[in-house]
């Protein structure tokens, strides 16, 4: 299937456009006619059957393709085809598109003449479509000028080549279409989007089919290609257009001359009632209003004679109602149909506004004929214009007219003080408006009246003058009163002040201002009178000011404070009357400074007796309560409700008798202030002690007329004087204590210094002379009366808790339990001893002998108290003293202890010997005891920093309780050294050094006597010499702590450095506080205490000498 020679189709190629052309679209019209002009005259003739058919099947379905092969053998083709292609088919009802698909009819004969076949390709040529064809590979065969218009490429450029109008994203698509196509499938209407050359996309509709050639099972594509890109920009113009005008305020309507509707929008609907469909089948004539229907003719006469018309016409709703419209009404061509359009406004709000202002000017009328102030029109040149009937009675004058006619210049006629006129007109130039002018205006009958006057420019002059409008009163009688109210206001008191609430300033001072603030007139109305109010007050004024002067709200009793000239401050109390639209306020402040000084002074009282802790209580007469302050409440418990309106009577305890009563009311009788203490009861029925003054309040006549009584709770002050009485006995008990102590100390040194040789001595003789029956017996005696000053010693020392402790972590309850042997055996069988441990109890720091010391104490002093026998009872608790426990026993602090309780079923104690137990030397026993055994007791607990009380009544037996501190991280104490009475002999060298001859006498037999080495010194330097010259070994120092010149551990540090591993016990008569102050009694030192036993010192040395390290 080859082309001709210029490229152009092969006549099998053209013939088949036939399928890839859509012959006729005809857009169905309103009118007939259409279809008639559809078809061009020159189809009639040759072949007039076969080209109607053809139309008919268009206007039947959108899809027409065929192939027409016609003999006709001199039928004028080419002119009938391009008549076709150039015929356009517009409606006529909206112009609504354009036919652009032209009807092409083959001419196809068995001649297959050359004349056919050149009128198909002027047709191609002319065809106001882009028509292409593909060969099997899809390269170009066909590209008319259409082609070249829409996409910009020419056909030289794109003929053999691929098709270049497809985007990269449609080529998929594209090849799926040319293959449905090469299948036989007929594709219409396909609208795509293609590329232009210059790489712009175009919106197109596509039609393809594929050529069928006589004899060719497949052949080229052929395809035409509307550019719809112009009808779619079209399309949304159209669509914009009616959005606009369904978005009109007007009503737009477009009807035959019949009156059927072509056209209206949404605004008509809306202002008929009817839907789309309802107004679209109507006729102008159901929506007309008889009243305009009697008008048509005389309207079309108007619109056919100046081809437009503007009337007002009557239209039903579809309610029935009807509702005015002002219409504009032109002739138009309506897609080729002579028509009306109308574009209608809903005037029924303005002619319901015209009705209400001419309602309005004639009331406006009424008002101005009979208004009762006076209203006048004038020109600025003088010229009365109008007045009102008011405004000529208020000149004199009769009427109206007469004012006209008289006034020609109101300056020299009208005003007393022409001046004025003149400042009149000239404050309308400057503002065009006053308020509240006021001028002196001379009448007709030639009296003087006060006008004041409102008026405003209303319209301006060619020689720059202008006319006036106004309102006048006649407001002689307001100042007649003003000027009396001036004159008041001059001669009152009060300060009295008229103020512009907008700038804050006064317009207005009286007199009195002056007097009270010492300011002159003029230093008041220069300022803002901010600056006279007090910085504190400044805010709350202004708040006043802003929140109810400028409100228009009055202001009663508002207070401040203001600045006299000398600097002090004023109260004034203002009453304040606003007049918003004058923007001035209208005061009366009065000078309050007095009221308010006696108020605050009343104030402070009260409060002093408000926050007072003294009861105050006031009453009538009668004695009935007037008022009680919150002391009261406190006190009793009473609220001041439920006292005020009774009489005190409700208090009385019955403590005191009527007598006591009587003597009260004697005195308050006789005018006297009485004095003295009350036993109350308060509202939970404790008592209490109160000291009260009660005085009798009288009037100027002498008659009582209050009872006031100031009255002062000291149930406290009495517990307070009575504990500081116990305690003052407990301070006295104390110094006793260590009075005694302070003497035992002084003395123990000397009394041990004594003793050691005696008891000393006195151990070697029984050792030496023990099987003499001669002299074992003084021996004895000698041995026994020093033990007893040693323990005598012992017990004062233990007492003032000055004797030397051994501290180690000590679990009560092991020394009960190991003590327990001790102590049945030493009490007597009648006494039945319960001993109660704690399960559990914490360690304390504790010397272990002393605590069985304190515990043999207790339970023989529990034994002697029940000479018939009885329990005796010792336990042990952990307890927690509080801090209130801690504040009532005085030298307890708060924390967790150890209690050892010893309680017994005796005799009890009384209060007279509770207070003197722990006095040393004080006993209750008949046989004569020391006196020691609680005071020993007590110097132990002390120095074990715990505390000792008694807790008795006589006849119910008596409890001591004994609180030792739990001692914290210390560790489970060990099993105290033993040294068996064998090992006490030794070889070793001791150096001893004391000071008391006697005393170094006795250590040097003791040690000799037992095997050491013994190298003996007098002192400190004494030692040091003996040691220089000595050159054999040394292994223990045994000296006394205090000694002159150098102290026993001076010494011993010195020697320490020429014997390393060298070794020390210490010995001393003095009290522990003295060896603490020569540094000696610290943890892991050794020590002796004199007076010392044989067997004791021997021991104590062995036990140095072994101990590791």
């Amino acid at each position: 299937m080859a082309g001709g020679a210029d490229g152009s189709p092969p006549l099998a190629v053209l013939g088949s456009m036939a399928y890839a052309m859509p012959c006729l679209i005809v857009v169905r019209l309103a009118h007939s006619r259409v279809l008639n002009r559809a078809v061009h005259p020159a189809a009639y003739g040759a072949g007039w059957f076969l080209t109607v058919l053809v139309c008919y099947a268009v206007f039947i379905t959108p899809i027409t393709r065929a192939l027409i092969a016609v003999e006709h053998g001199e039928a004028p083709g080419p002119r009938i085809a391009s008549a076709w292609m150039t015929q356009p088919l517009l409606t006529e009802a909206l112009l609504v598109g354009l036919v652009s698909m032209f009807v092409m009819v083959l001419l196809y004969s068995h001649s297959r003449s050359r004349r056919n076949e050149a009128y198909l390709r002027a047709l191609i040529q002319a065809s106001p479509l882009a028509i292409i064809s593909l060969d099997t590979d899809g390269n170009v065969l066909t590209w008319n000028p259409a082609a070249e218009r829409i996409f910009g490429w020419t056909a030289e450029e794109v003929i053999g080549g691929p098709l270049p109008i497809v985007p990269p994203e449609g080529r998929d698509a594209s090849l799926e279409l040319r293959r449905r196509v090469a299948d036989g499938e007929v594709v219409s209407n396909l609208e795509l989007i293609r590329r232009r050359k210059d790489g712009t996309d175009v919106e197109v509709r596509l039609s393809t089919a594929p050529v069928v050639a006589l004899g060719d099972a497949q052949g080229p594509i052929m395809a035409t290609i509307e550019d719809i890109s112009e009808r779619r920009r079209a399309e949304e113009r159209i669509a914009m257009l009616a959005q606009v005008s369904d978005t009109a305020p007007s009503s737009i309507t477009v009807h035959d001359f019949e009156g059927n509707f072509l056209y209206a929008n949404e605004r008509t609907f809306d202002l008929h009632g009817y839907s789309r469909e309802e107004f679209m089948a109507a006729n102008l004539r159901d929506i007309d209003a008889p009243a305009s229907q009697a008008l048509i003719a005389e309207r079309m006469r108007l619109i056919e004679q100046h081809g437009e018309a503007t009337f007002e016409v009557q239209h039903y709703r579809r309610d029935g109602s009807t509702f005015p419209l002002e219409v504009n009404v032109k002739l138009v061509d309506w897609g080729g149909t002579p028509a009306m359009l109308s574009i209608g406004t809903d005037i029924e709000e303005r002619k319901q506004a015209q009705e209400l202002l001419a309602a309005s000017e004639a009331r406006f009328r009424a008002l101005f004929e009979n208004a009762p102030v006076g209203i006048f029109t004038t020109t600025s040149d003088g010229r009365a214009l109008t007045v009102n009937p008011e405004m000529a009675r208020i000149l004199g004058l009769e009427s109206p007219e007469d004012a006209v006619a008289r006034y020609a210049d109101l300056a020299p006629e009208l005003y007393v003080r022409p001046e004025r006129r003149d400042a009149f007109i000239n404050a309308l130039r400057e503002k065009g408006g006053v308020e509240n002018f006021e001028y002196e205006a001379r009448t007709a009958d030639g009296r003087v009246i006060w006008l004041s006057m409102n008026a405003r420019i209303t319209e301006w002059l060619d020689d720059d003058g202008f006319v006036i409008e106004g309102f006048t009163t006649d407001i002689t009688e307001r100042r007649r009163a003003e000027d009396a109210y001036a004159r008041v206001c001059r001669m009152a008191s009060e300060l009295i002040c008229v103020a512009n609430i907008e700038t804050a300033t006064f317009v207005q001072v009286n007199p009195a201002f002056s007097a009270v603030l010492g300011y002159s007139e003029d230093e008041l109305l220069s300022r803002p009178f901010l600056d006279f109010v007090h910085p504190d007050d400044v805010d709350g004024t202004v708040s006043v000011i802003t929140e109810k002067l400028q409100q228009g709200v009055n202001v009663i009793s508002f207070e401040n404070r203001y600045r006299c000239k000398d600097g002090s401050y004023r109260y004034l109390e203002w009453n304040s009357h606003p007049v918003p639209a004058e923007g001035m306020t209208y005061a009366i402040a009065h000078d309050v400074t007095e009221r308010r000084l006696a108020e605050a002074e009343r104030e402070r009282l009260m409060s002093a007796i408000e926050q007072t802790g003294e009861i105050v209580m006031i009453t009538d007469a009668d004695a009935q309560i007037l008022y009680v302050n919150p002391a009261f409440e406190h006190c009793t418990g009473y609220t001041r409700e439920e006292a005020i309106g009774r009489t005190p009577r409700f208090l009385r305890s019955g403590e005191h008798d009527d007598a006591f009563y009587g003597r009260l009311w004697s005195s308050l009788n006789a005018g006297q202030t009485w004095h003295g203490r009350f036993l109350n009861r308060r509202k939970d029925g404790t008592i209490y002690t109160e000291e009260a003054t009660i005085s009798p309040v009288c009037d100027t006549t002498g008659r009582v007329v209050n009872y006031v009584g100031v009255k002062r709770d000291i149930s406290e002050q009495l517990a307070v004087e009575a504990e500081r009485a116990g305690l003052e006995r407990q301070f006295q008990q104390a110094q006793k204590l260590d009075s005694v102590g302070r003497l035992a100390g002084g003395i123990a040194h000397d009394l041990n210094n004594l003793l050691v040789p005696i008891l000393g001595y006195s151990e070697i003789l029984i050792e030496d002379f023990g099987d003499s029956r001669e002299l074992s017996g003084p021996i004895e005696a000698i041995m026994q009366a020093g033990t007893r000053a040693r323990d005598l010693v012992r017990q004062l020392l233990a007492f003032s808790r000055k004797q030397v402790l051994e501290f180690r972590p000590v679990d009560l309850n092991e020394v009960l339990s190991q003590f327990e042997g001790l102590l049945r055996s030493t009490i007597r069988e009648d006494v039945r001893i319960e001993l109660v441990p704690a399960p559990s109890l914490p360690l304390i720091h504790g010397d272990a002998g002393q605590l069985e010391q304190v515990i043999m104490n207790l339970a023989v002093n529990a034994q002697d108290a029940m000479p018939d026998g009885g329990t005796l009872t010792i336990e042990t608790q952990l307890a927690h003293l509080g801090d209130e426990y801690a504040a009532a026993h005085d030298g307890t602090a708060p924390g967790e202890y150890v209690m050892l309780g010893v309680s017994d079923t005796g005799c009890g104690i009384d209060d007279n010997t509770r207070e003197h137990i722990f006095e040393p030397f004080f006993s209750t026993k008949q046989d004569g005891g020391t006196g020691l055994g609680l005071a020993t007791v007590y110097g132990i607990v002390k120095q074990h920093g715990g505390a000792i009380w008694v807790y008795s009544e006589p006849g119910r037996g008596a409890t001591f309780k004994v609180y030792l501190p739990v001692a914290e991280d210390i560790a489970a104490p060990g099993p105290p050294p033993k040294t068996e009475l064998g090992d006490l002999q030794g070889s070793e060298t001791v150096l001893l050094v004391e000071d008391h001859d006697q005393v170094r006498e006795l250590a040097e037999a003791i040690l000799r006597r037992h095997g050491y080495n013994v190298l003996p010194a007098g002192n400190g330097e004494a030692a040091l010499a003996l040691m220089e010259r000595y050159t054999g070994p040394l292994h223990l120092v045994l000296t006394d702590v205090v000694m002159p010149q150098m102290s026993g551990k001076a010494l011993f540090e010195r020697l320490a450095e020429l014997h390393p591993g060298l070794r020390v016990l210490y010995m001393s008569g003095y009290t522990d506080n003295v060896i603490a102050h020569r540094g000696v009694i610290d943890g892991g030192v050794n020590f002796i205490q004199k007076p010392f036993a044989v067997q004791a010192l021997a021991g104590k040395v062995r036990q140095v000498l072994d101990q590791d390290g």
